[in-house]
């Protein structure tokens, strides 16, 4: 793979992979976020358009979750959830959820 920086302007004209790398340096994003508040920091600089496409895939991305959870119940993986919960409710363990701090 050719460098940006090293790339001659026809190469990255021709090159749908340069283009798309030129473009990205060229945005201010720093794709280095790995807290919920510099996601949202990102997500902040993004046009509506690309907030939309981020929305988009969150969205598929939470159905796929959703689909695997559905599999893994069908299954069998989660009965020992069924089970601690019995348990708990047997023993009288269960206690409330804690309030939410507001």
């Amino acid at each position: 793979m050719i460098r940006l920086r090293q790339a001659s302007a026809r190469q990255v004209v021709e090159s749908p992979e340069l283009r798309d790398l030129a473009w990205l340096e060229s945005r201010s994003y720093d794709f280095r976020v790995s807290t919920v508040d510099e996601i949202k920091k990102a997500a902040g600089a993004l046009s509506v358009n690309e907030r939309e496409e981020l929305l988009s895939w969150l969205l598929d991305a939470d159905d796929e979750w959703d689909r695997q959870m559905a599999k893994d119940a069908a299954s069998g993986k989660l009965d020992f959830l069924i089970e601690e919960a019995r348990t708990a409710v047997r023993e009288e363990s269960l206690r409330d959820w804690p309030k939410p701090k507001i």
